[in-house]
């Protein structure tokens, strides 16, 4: 059998009153006045006069009731146990049944104790135990509702109790309607439930207007819509349904708007609900009408939009903004977009002031996995990052990972990056949470604050003040363990000292500190005892062990000091305790060209005293070839570089070299 289609709850409502006013009262007072009936019509005998309070009541009768037809058709039957009409025309009924019936014969039934109805304003009135019912389970209950307006407005002097189609439940302390515009309110601790399964909700206000023809609600006071785990609280709400009214389509909330949102299929002990205050909240909501599609939240110059979320592992990840988009995916899975110089801030539940991660960017977008970690993340213009011990501050910032892992990477013009071992430039830099791993490329600059603390204060930069810098190609920075790497025409340098390699790498070690540099390796210094010409050491390799007190150069090294030149393969600088060069070793075929004396020598090794300023070459044999092209061959060749002479010194033990005949001098 065909459903007879459903009819809205305020149309039938409007269409009830109004023919309880201008039909049934006013039949019911033409009947009663005027002493005619219509097609039924039972009118028991009058109560004797004597009964009757004198110059008040007109008519007093008992068992009232009458039906109206038209044209075969029952429009309305109204029922009382008995009925008086006073003077003036106005009509009282006892115990009241009526039934009216629209267009198509579907019957709405009104009960009451008492009804009045004053011919002269028009007004009617029902009290007592006053019930309205109707199709698809419409029922109201009060103890009095007024009729004014010819039928235009309806409104309670009780509190009211309304049901509709056995989906949605109501209470307030009063109830005002208005017909010609469909236009339902609700006033005074009013309570709205859906008792539909699927979507649940109670919505509580100090005022609810239901816009019928706009399929609209908006409740305004302290408003709270509940709907499962999820709650939305301000001062204003505005919600419209579909079109059978089942289901919420939209939801916009404004003026100190706060609540809560989580998804419905997340597992009860995952807390990843999404927290949030705004000045205004709008909800797009699914076709199922259970859960939101997206959600806006906006806030005003005086309100920035908070929102808060927790992962499964304990991170909270708090969004500040102006605005903020979000769209919902999966269980617990989310899109935000933010806007209006927007903030994020994870930290642990656990330790909430301790920032994990900061980012600001004009522009964020981020995205969260089905557990709540953040997995995707991209911000910027003019974007700051501060991230452990980092603080960037770039032009585009973008995100990879989960939780307490991924790998941040920025870029800028250029990326500038501080931490407590001081600066870093660069156009590309990436963060690695995990492991504290900073990689910066495209030509970088440092500024390193400890030299200390990286091995560099026992190399030549240990001499002079201040921070050391360095420049290169790339640079590697890693926490756990400690070390540091710059490659690609890496340059460091302090004061007049310096270091030049393709690569220079420092690590902290529990054995010690080891600085090293590989490739075209140059380094640069003061002579630390006079404080004169620079010494330059050019080798392939450079190896700095903290506690050895030894600096050592491999691979075709030159040491050049005023114009003098000392080359071997290997070179050995010993140190003092405070880190100071002391003596400089050379090895393996050692050659000393003096340009300015025009002496050469050469010796299987080499000893240079920085503080005697003196080169003790030893071989089998060394030698010595003077400017005139003479040359002398012994066991040693003890080279004055003061005065640019040497001494080639014999074959016997120590004590015999150094006696006056056994010596070649060259002055």
């Amino acid at each position: 059998m065909a459903q007879r289609p459903r009819q809205p709850p305020l149309a039938g409502l409007r269409r009830l009153l109004l023919l309880l006013l201008l039909v049934g009262f006013a039949g019911l007072v033409w009947l009663l006045v005027a002493g005619q009936a219509g097609d039924e019509r039972k009118v028991a005998e009058d109560v004797p006069r004597s009964e009757i309070p004198p110059g008040d009541i007109t008519l007093l009768g008992e068992g009232f009731e009458f039906t109206q037809t038209e044209k075969n058709l029952k429009v309305f039957r109204i029922e009382g146990a008995s009925v008086r009409i006073r003077q003036g025309n106005q009509v009282l009924l006892d115990q009241v049944r009526l039934t009216l019936y629209d267009d198509d014969q579907t019957a709405y039934h009104v009960v009451a104790d008492e009804a009045s109805f004053d011919h002269g304003t028009r007004d009617a009135r029902l009290s007592g135990n006053v019930r309205l019912s109707g199709p698809q389970g419409m029922e109201l209950t009060c103890r009095g509702l007024l009729l004014k307006n010819r039928g235009r407005l309806a409104e309670s002097t009780s509190p009211v109790a309304f049901a509709y189609a056995g989906a949605y439940d109501g209470q307030g302390d009063r109830l005002r309607i208005l017909f010609p515009e469909d236009l339902l309110t609700l006033a005074g601790n009013v309570r709205v439930t859906s008792t539909l399964p699927a979507a649940a909700m109670t919505l509580t206000a100090d005022n609810v207007f239901m816009e019928r023809p706009r399929k609209q609600i908006r409740a305004t006071g302290n408003v709270e819509l509940r709907q499962g785990g999820n709650v939305v609280r301000g001062r204003r709400l505005n919600m419209f349904l579909s079109d059978d009214e089942r289901r919420v389509t939209f939801v916009r909330a404004r003026w100190e708007v706060s609540g809560r949102y989580a998804a419905p299929q997340a597992s009860p002990d995952q807390p990843s609900a999404l927290r949030f205050t705004a000045r205004s909240v709008s909800m797009l909501m699914k076709e199922n009408g259970t859960e939101p599609r997206s959600v806006e939240f906006e806030g005003a110059p005086d309100q920035r939009t908070v929102v808060t979320t927790q992962s499964a592992t304990g991170v909270l990840q708090t969004l500040d903004a102006s605005y903020i988009v979000t769209r919902l995916e999966g269980v617990g899975g989310r899109y935000m977009e933010a806007f209006g110089r927007p903030t994020l801030v994870e930290s642990r539940v656990d330790a909430p002031d301790a920032v994990l991660r900061r980012v600001i960017g004009d522009r964020l977008r981020a995205v969260f996995d089905g557990q709540g970690e953040l997995s995707n993340l991209e911000s910027g213009p003019d974007v700051e990052l501060e991230d452990g011990t980092h603080h960037a501050i770039g032009d585009r910032l973008t995100f990879e990972g989960s939780g307490e892992t991924g790998e941040a990477e920025l870029f800028g013009t250029p990326v500038e990056v501080t931490s407590e071992r001081g600066e870093l430039t660069s156009p590309h830099v990436v963060l690695e949470r995990k492991s504290g791993l900073l990689r910066a490329d495209q030509g970088v600059s440092a500024l390193l604050q400890d030299g200390d603390e990286l091995g560099f204060d026992g190399t030549p930069l240990g001499e002079g003040e201040g921070p050391i810098r360095v420049e290169a190609e790339t640079a590697f920075f890693r926490d756990q363990p400690r070390a540091a790497l710059f490659r690609g025409g890496a340059r460091a340098w302090r004061g007049s000292s310096l270091l030049v390699g393709d690569e220079i790498r420092a690590d902290v070690t529990d054995e010690g500190d080891v600085l090293s540099a590989r490739g075209n390796v140059k380094t640069l210094w003061i002579d630390p005892t006079q404080g004169r010409q620079p010494v330059e050491v050019i080798a392939q390799e450079m190896e700095y062990r903290q506690g050895q007190g030894v600096l050592l150069y491999r691979g075709g090294v030159h040491s050049q000091q005023g114009g003098r030149k000392l080359s071997g393969k290997r070179l050995e600088v010993e140190l003092d305790d405070d880190g100071r060069a002391r003596t400089m070793a050379c090895y393996d075929t050692v050659r000393l060209t003096d340009p300015a004396s025009g002496n050469r020598a050469e010796g299987d090794q080499a000893l240079y005293d920085l503080a005697a300023r003196t080169i003790d070459l030893r071989g089998a044999p060394a030698k010595m070839v003077k400017s005139d092209g003479a040359e002398l061959q012994g066991r040693r060749v003890l080279y004055e570089l003061d005065g640019g002479r040497g001494r080639v010194l014999g074959t016997g033990d120590e004590a015999a070299d150094e006696e006056p005949e056994g010596e070649q001098g060259n002055d």
